[in-house]
């Protein structure tokens, strides 16, 4: 059972075909009835979820509220995830590029049991009440940062224009990756940002939000390796 289920919610999908070739990818290591297999294929009688998963560098970031045509980028992965019972401690998960549908890697986590968890609070958001949302992952790895990204839908069919003021309507939905012991997100190794955990925040009060942080974290690229350096910038 997917945990989305509100009818507002949208979770984008592969193409079957490129759904096809990740099961036989799994099938290579896992037996018929595993839960990435069955999640894969929609059929996982637990709680599950399937992620399109957004990329962005340090760059991107500081330049987004000026550019917003780079929201435009292919996404990075698909993950997929798989759990039993809400209460249980650990879930497990997989992740495939859009171009090669093989697994890239999989892991066994509480984390990703936390994932799903948080992914099922998406339902009570009260803003549903009155748009429909695209539910896509963002993610700024030189942050530490990961976030629910729900795309608004009301831009369906007109892709090719996003601009400044549309990013009012996009919603950012922080779960982590680092918490403090109140539940507000820390960024740049550490220092602390003003986003909470499953609040919704407009994507343009995000972008804020997280500016100074990536500013602060490209100040130090340059005492990176450069090809380090050069993979956190974009």
């Amino acid at each position: 059972m997917n945990v989305i289920r509100h009818p507002n919610l949208k979770v984008p999908m592969p193409l079957p075909e490129w759904c096809e070739r990740l099961k036989a990818s799994v099938a290579g290591f896992a037996h018929p009835h595993h839960p990435l297999v069955c999640a894969i294929e929609d059929a996982w009688p637990g709680r599950h979820a399937v992620y399109c998963v957004y990329s962005f560098g340090l760059e991107t970031i500081t330049t987004l509220h000026l550019h917003p045509e780079r929201l435009k980028k292919d996404p990075f992965c698909w993950r997929y995830v798989a759990a039993g019972h809400r209460s249980g401690c650990k879930a497990i998960g997989c992740m495939a590029l859009p171009q090669r549908p093989r697994v890239m890697a999989t892991l066994e986590s509480t984390e990703l049991a936390d994932l799903l968890r948080d992914t099922e609070e998406l339902n009570q958001l009260e803003h549903l009440a009155h748009n429909s949302y695209e539910i896509r992952v963002l993610r700024i790895p030189a942050l530490y940062l990961e976030a629910f990204w729900l795309k608004c839908g009301w831009r369906e069919g007109n892709q090719d224009r996003y601009t400044p003021a549309c990013l009012q309507m996009d919603l950012i939905v922080p779960y982590g990756l680092l918490l403090d012991d109140q539940d507000y997100v820390k960024l740049n190794s550490g220092a602390e940002g003003k986003l909470k955990r499953n609040q919704a925040y407009p994507m343009g009060e995000f972008l804020q939000a997280v500016r100074g942080a990536a500013q602060q974290r490209m100040k130090f690229k340059d005492h990176l390796p450069r090809a380090l350096a050069k993979r956190s910038s974009k």
